[in-house]
């Protein structure tokens, strides 16, 4: 089944006054039709290409030639000038360097803790802190 029969995207105005494709399941922007067709391959649960090695699904061959090359080879090119930790992936290292930065501007919805980052938030969310507090 191909993405752009799933569903029509709705074309927006950015602040940029660029034209975007909105997936009308999650709400994601992308630049264009083809990225936003890619996109929504992620919501049909269509998995056309396994990894050979342990047998994990992916909706793109893009995505499982990462996980080969981070998971299975270990290859992780991308380091911090902080502390040396490794990633496979620029994103990945992007999402790290928050946790240097000294500002903190991302709080807990339950109690006072400040984090530098959402990912750091919902990892705080899922803690045993504050199990059963959440809707």
């Amino acid at each position: 089944m191909r993405a752009s029969n799933i569903m029509t995207s709705r074309l927006e105005l950015s602040p940029t006054t660029n034209l975007r494709h909105k997936c009308p399941l999650c709400m994601g922007i992308f630049k264009g039709r083809p990225s936003l067709n890619t996109h929504l391959l992620t919501h049909t649960r269509v998995k056309e290409y396994s990894c050979s090695k342990c047998s994990k699904q992916f909706t793109q061959k893009s995505t499982l030639e990462v996980h080969v090359k981070s998971v299975h080879l270990k290859i992780k090119p991308y380091k911090c000038s902080v502390c040396n930790s490794t990633f496979s992936q620029s994103t990945a290292l992007k999402g790290h360097l928050v946790t240097h930065d000294k500002k903190k501007s991302y709080p807990c919805p339950l109690c006072p803790a400040v984090f530098g980052s959402k990912v750091e938030v919902s990892r705080h969310l899922n803690s045993a802190k504050h199990a059963g507090k959440r809707k």
